[in-house]
C-alpha cells in the first residue's frame, strides 16, 4: 500500500513527465493506426472510381504489349469496329481514343493546365448505350470545329459555352467552338480525379489526337441472353495478331491495381514517419523508465531501512 501511495505521489509530483510519456505512446500508435485506416479508405474510394471509369460495356479489345507503358501500344485499325459489330450477340461497338497532353487555352491565351492530374483528350462515346460522358450544359461536339470540356475545367478556368478557344493538339493549334460541358463516369459528380478532359467527336478525335491512324481501344456491349465466355471466344477467333480481348471486370481490377501501386507507395512513406515517431517514443520511454526505476530502487531501499 505504501508503494502504491508513493507511486501515485510521484506521478502527481511530476505530471509533465507522466503525460508526455503517455502522449508519446499515444501519438505513435494513433499515427500508425491512422495510416492504415486512411490508405484502406483511399483504396476503397479508388476501387469505386475504377468501377465508374470502366463502366458502360462488357468487353474491350486493345493492343497487346509485352512490357512497358500502355501509352506506347499500337493503334487499332479503323475498320475493326465494323467487323466486331458482325459477331452474333454483340449489340454495340464503341471505339475509344485517349491522348495525353491535349490542352485548351483560356480566354487570355494561357494554357488551362491540370495541377492534380494530366490533361487528356478523349472521344465522345456516341455508339455506346451507356456512355461515360454526361452533358451538363450545351451539347456534344459533332464536327472537327467543335469540342467539349469537363465541368470542373469549365468552372475553374472560366470556359464559356459558345465561345471559341485554341486547342493544343499533336496536329498543332486549332481554334474551336466550345459546344458543351460534361461530367465523367457519373451523371451527378465529375470523376475526372483532378484531370482536365477535352472531348471531340470520334472521327475528329482520331484525326487530331491520333493522327488519323486508329483507335486506342474498342469496347463491346453484348446481349445479356448470350454467354460472355462464348462472345469472348468468338471475338478472339476473329482478332488479328497483336490484339487481345478482356472483360470489364479484368479492366476494373487492372485499373484498381494501378491506383493501389500509388497508394502502397504513399502508405510506405507515411509508415516510415510513423515508425520513426514510435522509435523515438520508445527510446524516450526507455530512458525515462530507466531513470524512474533507479529512483524507485533508492526509494524502496529507503522504505526498507525505515521499516515500511
Amino acid at each position: 500500500m505504501a508503494l502504491f501511495k508513493l507511486a501515485r505521489k510521484n506521478a502527481y509530483a511530476k505530471p509533465g513527465r507522466f503525460l508526455l510519456t503517455s502522449l508519446a505512446v499515444l501519438i505513435g500508435v494513433a499515427l500508425t493506426t491512422a495510416v492504415f485506416v486512411f490508405t484502406d479508405s483511399l483504396r476503397e474510394t479508388f476501387g469505386g472510381l475504377s468501377d465508374d471509369i470502366e463502366s458502360g460495356y462488357d468487353l474491350a479489345v486493345r493492343s497487346e504489349i509485352p512490357f512497358g507503358n500502355r501509352l506506347n501500344a499500337a493503334p487499332i485499325d479503323l475498320g475493326l469496329p465494323e467487323e466486331l459489330s458482325k459477331i452474333e450477340g454483340v449489340v454495340a461497338v464503341q471505339p475509344r481514343v485517349i491522348e495525353f497532353g491535349i490542352v485548351a487555352n483560356k480566354a487570355d491565351g494561357s494554357a488551362a493546365l491540370a495541377s492534380r492530374g494530366p490533361n487528356i483528350g478523349i472521344n465522345w462515346e456516341d455508339s455506346s448505350p451507356t456512355p461515360r460522358l454526361f452533358i451538363a450544359e450545351g451539347r456534344p461536339p459533332i464536327s472537327i470545329t467543335e469540342f467539349a470540356v469537363d465541368i470542373d475545367t469549365a468552372n475553374d478556368d472560366n470556359f464559356v459555352v459558345g465561345q471559341k478557344y485554341d486547342l493544343q493538339t499533336p496536329q498543332g493549334l486549332r481554334n474551336l467552338v466550345l459546344t458543351g460541358t460534361f461530367t465523367f463516369a457519373n451523371p451527378e459528380e465529375n470523376a475526372s480525379i483532378g484531370s482536365k478532359l477535352i472531348a471531340m467527336d470520334t472521327r475528329s478525335a482520331v484525326e487530331l489526337f491520333n493522327s488519323g491512324v486508329g483507335y486506342d481501344d474498342i469496347t463491346l456491349t453484348i446481349d445479356s441472353t448470350y454467354a460472355e465466355a462464348t462472345i469472348v471466344k468468338n471475338v478472339k477467333d476473329m482478332l488479328p495478331s497483336g490484339l487481345e480481348v478482356l472483360t470489364r471486370s479484368d479492366l476494373v481490377a487492372e485499373q484498381a491495381d494501378t491506383f493501389n501501386e500509388f497508394i502502397n507507395i504513399f502508405r510506405t512513406i507515411l509508415l516510415v514517419f510513423a515508425f520513426i515517431i514510435l522509435f523515438v517514443a520508445a527510446f524516450i520511454i526507455y530512458n525515462v523508465f530507466s531513470i524512474i526505476i533507479g529512483q524507485r530502487i533508492q526509494e524502496i531501499g529507503l522504505l526498507r531501512a525505515l521499516g515500511a
